[in-house]
């Protein structure tokens, strides 16, 4: 029988999780524009990333923070703040069981569209040439452990996240555990990321009212 008993240690459980043999998919780079009456124009930007049990998802996690997870980061900094092209500008990560994805989601007008998938590059270009700076990576890590910290105190969070890492790798993690594993991440960390799934190779999808893609 499974122990349920929430000790501070590792749980175990009898049965391992299911594998899955599916291929995982192949990114086809490309624009594919759906035209539809809507006010704006909805753009993601789809970017291939990681499998949830990835021993290198803590990287991705801090890198995705820097590259568009705040008002703080490049994406946000750059194409909102100092070129005024989008209304809304970030970046995620979806991970599952045997594939992943990075995704850039940005809302802007009809007219600025090429402009913000050319600026939106430029950043993610410019990031892979020179990586992360050790200022970057040391505020991203102060952010995100105190965040775990923080939502620790609310029992539902906590729950969630023990509940999370349990169904998806049979696997409990204490406070402390998942905030040495964010500290531990170091800038050669993030390089390997970046040079393993490159930011310039991407899927681009937007919804609304567009036609064709304009060169700028």
């Amino acid at each position: 029988m499974s122990r349920r008993v929430m000790s501070g240690k590792p749980i175990t459980a009898d049965r391992a999780p299911t594998q899955r043999s599916a291929t995982p998919p192949v990114l086809k780079p490309g624009v594919n524009i759906v035209n539809k009456t809507l006010e704006q124009v909805h753009v993601i930007m789809g970017f291939p990333g990681l499998h949830h049990s990835a021993p290198e998802r803590y990287a991705l996690f801090l890198l995705n923070d820097i590259i568009g997870g705040s008002m703080s980061s490049r994406l946000f900094q750059e194409v909102r703040e100092r070129e005024g092209l989008v209304y809304a500008i970030h970046s995620g990560v979806q991970a599952y069981t045997d594939t992943g994805v990075v995704y850039v989601y940005a809302a802007t007008d009809e007219k600025n569209f090429s402009k913000v998938l050319k600026s939106t590059l430029k950043v993610l270009r410019e990031m892979k040439k020179t990586g992360v700076t050790e200022e970057e990576l040391n505020q991203v890590k102060n952010k995100i452990c105190a965040q775990i910290v923080l939502s620790a105190e609310r029992p539902a969070s906590r729950m969630f996240s023990v509940g999370n890492g349990w169904v998806q790798r049979r696997q409990y993690k204490t406070i402390r555990e998942g905030v040495e594993a964010y500290r531990r991440v170091t800038l050669r960390d993030i390089a390997a990321v970046l040079k393993k799934y490159p930011l310039t190779e991407n899927t681009t999808v937007a919804v609304g009212p567009l036609t064709e893609l304009k060169a700028e």
